[in-house]
């Protein structure tokens, strides 16, 4: 599942990214393999619902035991302002969402 991923004009030339904050958030946790939480679900849904256009999904709450930092099983709930538009694919559908890992 992609995320969007910009960076910057000059003179910065920054990387502005979701998963900066993703980063940040499970870095200052220490999580090292465990388990997501309830509260980390909210946490990753705050942080990707910022994106524009971004067509919506839900961390899936069935599958917190088996989600990890950058690797949770998600939901992609999908309207006509998704960034997955792909022909033939009925929504919802699973997926995973992935970035680099913090630890």
């Amino acid at each position: 599942m992609p995320i969007g991923n910009d960076v910057g004009l000059a003179p910065k030339h920054d990387f502005r990214s979701p998963e900066n904050d993703l980063f940040k958030y499970f870095r200052k946790l220490n999580s090292c393999g465990a388990s997501l939480t309830e509260a980390d679900a909210q946490r990753i849904e705050s942080i990707m619902h910022n994106l524009p256009l971004w067509g919506g999904f839900t961390v899936d709450r069935a599958r917190l035991n088996d989600s990890v930092e950058s690797w949770v099983f998600v939901t992609i709930n999908g309207n006509e302002n998704s960034p997955i538009p792909v022909d033939g694919i009925t929504y919802p559908v699973s997926a995973v969402l992935t970035w680099t890992n913090s630890n």
